[in-house]
């Protein structure tokens, strides 16, 4: 048996509030890697190890680094509007349970037009738990959301492109900004 791992970030902005449903998924989560790797590590040994790693990962995870981190896990599960939107663009399947789901434009968007999040109300958390299990099975789950990203980014500009032809062509960018006579295109991804 070759052991899967999934790489989950778990992000809580308001721990009390959200200890419960935290805890629950970390459970989930425990049980889950207990159930396959009881062949390789004894359960306690496993929860132990887990134990650990989840202190020193708290403990080693500088917040500028946040964004790699997130980059490169399989899945992120919060209740950050923000966290959602940046793991979303990052081409991370991102998932959101709070009492805003489903009311915020470009979260809306990013779910809706491009498939890379999912929202959900905190009284959804069940549906929410079975299209995370259900995601976790997909073999190219990264892949796959990496294309939905490339999609996306083909839709937007580069911001950065943008604002150093805007400076450089200061004041004269102001008027073409106004009059819309800059090329949109030139700043396409």
């Amino acid at each position: 048996m070759n052991p899967v791992f999934h790489s989950v970030v778990l992000f809580v902005s308001d721990i009390e509030r959200s200890r419960d449903f935290y805890t629950s998924v970390l459970k989930q989560e425990i049980e889950f890697y207990e159930s396959r790797m009881s062949d390789l590590l004894g359960r306690a040994a496993r929860r132990k190890q887990l134990a650990k790693a989840a202190r020193e990962l708290g403990a080693l995870l500088k917040p500028e680094k946040i964004h790699s981190f997130i980059y490169y896990a399989t899945m992120f599960i919060g209740d950050s509007q923000t966290m959602t939107a940046e793991s979303a663009v990052l081409g991370t399947p991102a998932f959101k349970c709070n009492s805003f789901a489903g009311e915020m434009a470009v979260a809306n968007e990013i779910e809706h037009k491009y498939g890379l999040s999912f929202s959900y109300k905190p009284e959804q958390f069940d549906e929410m738990l079975k299209q995370i299990e259900e995601l976790l099975t997909i073999p190219d789950l990264k892949e796959n959301w990496q294309v939905k990203r490339n999609t996306m980014l083909k839709d937007k500009i580069d911001v950065t492109a943008f604002m150093n032809w805007f400076v450089e062509n200061f004041p004269a960018g102001i008027d073409s900004v106004k009059n819309k006579t800059y090329l949109y295109e030139q700043f396409k991804y």
